[in-house]
């Protein structure tokens, strides 16, 4: 084989593998895009762990992600990694934020946020409710995916209105009638 044979060979090789150093640029210029779902909460109850997820589409490279909480002045306030909450990748594309040990004081707006290069993407917030051991519940805990604005929440000794949607609670406060039974 003479060199111009060797050449065309080499063109043609590249030619059929597509242009030089197009996967780097498709890697460079692919971002990482979270994927939780609008009005999603979670009901747990104080006293046990649990993990919130925070699905992750990425191309190659796993983003870095960061867990925030949203405080009562509107701030979101960057969550750490120890003895409180622990975060962790539990499949390919979920990363978690898991509560050791969930507390009434845990109940409040989250979200996650990837940063992959210089691109950033935030969740919708995520909101977790905790109740007591003794709140009478179908379940205690789990997801939920409602479009509801309001959850009463009734118990021996008290009640509670808990607004998930604040934009519809402002247009719809909970009304309520008490009686006595005798």
């Amino acid at each position: 084989m003479n060199a111009r044979d060797f050449g065309l060979l080499f063109l043609f090789l590249m030619l059929m593998l597509g242009k030089p150093g197009a996967c780097e640029t498709e890697a460079k210029n692919c971002t990482a895009a979270i994927n939780v779902e609008r009005n999603t909460g979670y009901h747990l109850k104080s006293g046990t762990s649990h993990a919130i997820k925070c699905p992750v589409t990425y191309c190659q490279k796993k983003p870095e992600i960061r867990w925030y909480r949203k405080s009562n002045n509107n701030n979101n306030l960057l969550l750490s990694d120890g003895k409180k909450y622990t975060f962790t990748w539990t499949e390919t594309n979920i990363f978690v934020l898991k509560f050791s040990s969930v507390q009434m004081n845990d109940s409040g707006l989250y979200h996650c946020e990837s940063l992959s290069g210089n691109q950033t993407d935030k969740s919708h917030y995520i909101n977790v409710t905790v109740q007591d051991d003794d709140t009478n519940t179908t379940d205690g805990h789990g997801v939920y995916k409602k479009d509801k604005a309001w959850i009463i929440y009734l118990a021996p000794h008290h009640f509670r209105a808990h607004c998930v949607s604040p934009a519809k609670c402002r247009l719809s406060p909970p009304a309520s009638t008490w009686r006595v039974l005798s």
